[in-house]
This record gives structure tokens, sequence and C-alpha cells, in this order.
């Protein structure tokens, strides 16, 4: 298994997807269905070349971005695709999705310094197009508000974008190479590869290290104690678990693979 998206599905499983063994070449295919209580994994989806984020959406269907082929493709419950859109909608080398509650689709662009919507009706539109993107890796959306929040790989920005589709920034992380944010009960959490840490960000702009301490290691411990070698995503289980997409420390030199899934349990931090 090596780093893409996360996601928890609404059977309680988690949902890798395969990005590559290294960045320079992303030739993931499958994404992995796995049990959170064993760590016993299938195959879930296959036919993908470089697979990144993935979200599901209210019917229990997971939308999944192929990074190499600049594709979006669904994925009924029973594992079953359907392709949905290309780079004739505006995908160049998409990193990051996230729904929000009328099943829009938003999708961070790397390689075009744009946001793409897909509403519910499969009709997609360039959302946000801004200087501040900067190779977008990761987004997420706050449903109360409505408010998209992308973070940059080539450089540390956690941006926000307007309902208009207007982008600022809110904070600066001290390092770039940023992965993917989520947004959970009012606060952003930014896995940070290079930094081998996670941030926590308020949207006022606020951030603090959340957890790992720089060093590209894997140990367990409180979670203040604890270390994260090069996380890639993190997704919160309605369990207060927390699961994060980690290089594991086998992996060697440029490799992004093989990874771990790191838990946290609120009860023993």
């Amino acid at each position: 298994m090596v780093r893409g998206g996360l996601s928890i599905g609404p059977d309680g499983f988690l949902y890798a997807a395969n990005f590559g063994v290294r960045i320079s070449s992303a030739n993931g295919r499958n994404i992995l269905k796995i049990n959170p209580k064993d760590g016993k994994f299938v195959e879930f989806g296959k036919g993908l070349s470089g697979a990144t984020g993935n979200a599901f959406d209210a019917k229990g269907n997971l939308y999944q971005l192929s990074y190499m082929d600049n594709a979006l493709y669904k994925y009924a419950p029973n594992g079953e695709s359907t392709f949905v859109a290309e780079i004739t909608d505006g995908l160049i080398r998409p990193l990051a999705i996230d729904i929000n509650k009328n099943g829009d689709l938003f999708i961070a662009n790397c390689g075009m310094g744009t946001v793409i919507k897909i509403n519910n009706k499969g009709e997609s539109e360039v959302y946000a197009q801004d200087d501040h993107f900067k190779c977008a890796n990761g987004l997420a959306i706050d449903h109360k508000t409505n408010l998209i929040y992308v973070v940059n790989f080539k450089n540390g920005d956690v941006l926000e974008i307007s309902e208009q589709g207007t982008v600022k920034t809110i904070a600066t992380l001290p390092s770039g190479s940023n992965s993917q944010i989520k947004f959970n009960d009012g606060v952003l959490y930014v896995a940070s590869g290079k930094a081998s840490v996670v941030y926590s960000v308020k949207p006022s702009g606020e951030f603090e290290v959340f957890l790992g301490d720089g060093v590209e290691k894997n140990t367990d411990g409180k979670l203040n104690k604890a270390q994260i070698n090069n996380p890639n995503d993190i997704v919160f289980g309605e369990d207060g678990k927390i699961y994060i997409l980690a290089k594991s420390d086998n992996a060697k030199g440029a490799k992004i693979s093989p990874s771990v899934i790191r838990v946290i349990t609120p009860a023993t931090n």
C-alpha cells in the first residue's frame, strides 16, 4: 500500500488510494478497503493511474481522483466504477476532492492553479482561479459556512475560498510540501509530509503542531510524544479515533512506499 488519499466509508472501513512508489512516477492503480479493527484489507477498485484524493457522497459512492490520466471516477458501494470527468472538464494533475451538502464536487488542481466545481447535475466550471494557488494539494469544506480551504504543496500557505470564489491566505505554515487537509469540529488539520507533523489550524489563522516533532519516524505514545513519518492524509472516525496515512519507516530514499496507517485513540491521549 502506498500513499494517496484516505477516507472512511459509511460502512466504517477505511479506503486508501494507491498513488505509487515515487512522486516522480505516480503509478499506483488501485484502492484498498481496510478493516480498521484488524488491519486486513482487500482490493476495492482498480484501473487508476496515480490514485490521489477521494471522498464519499451521501449515497455511499466513492469519488476517486487519478493523477496521471487527469481523471475522476465514481465507485459504487459494490466496487463498480463509472468514469466521471477528465482533462476536458478542467482536471490537470488533480490531487484533492471534497463534496458539499448539496452533492457538488470541488477538486483541487495542482497543474492548473484552479479549483473545479462539478455540480450534482454533472456540469463543471472553474470555481476559483488565483495566483495564491501553488500546486493546491489538499481541499476541505466547512459544511456550516460553505467556505472551502486549500493547502499548497509548493509553499506553506493555507487558503480560504469564499462562496464568490475569492481566495485569501489565512495562515502560512513553516514548511512546504503539505499534503491533504481535513476539517473537523471547527478546526483544520494539515498533514505536512516534509515537516513530518500534523498541524491544527483555526479558520482565524492560528496554528500549532497537533502531532509529531519533525523526525521522520513512527513512534507510538501519548499525543505530545508520538512521532509521525511523512503524513499524507488524515480522517476522523465517528468513534473519535483519528487515522493518519503515513510513510513506513521501512521506505528507503525517495520512495514513499510502503505506507502505514497510524491510529490516535482520544481515550489514551
